[in-house]
């Protein structure tokens, strides 16, 4: 989830595995760059602006036939 001006934009997150700590997604490399906005992402306002520059640097030079890319969320309690 991310915020871009008063907006806040998340990506679908379905997990297809869980542990009592973990939540993890995968997504076809194919599917993951119509699902962000990348323009929009550069854009945002986020806390953590190395993970955001992270997830830019994946996107854009992700290819048709690479492998998902898979999300892992760390369930804090």
């Amino acid at each position: 989830m991310y915020r871009c001006g008063k907006r806040l934009i998340s990506l679908p997150f379905y997990p297809t595995s869980t542990t009592d700590q973990q939540w993890l997604c995968a997504y076809n490399s194919f599917d993951l760059p119509e699902q962000v906005d990348i323009e929009e992402l550069k854009r945002s306002e986020i806390l953590l602006l190395e993970k955001r520059d992270q997830l830019i640097k994946i996107l854009e030079n992700l290819k048709e036939n690479d492998n998902p890319v898979i999300m892992m969320a760390t369930l804090k309690y």
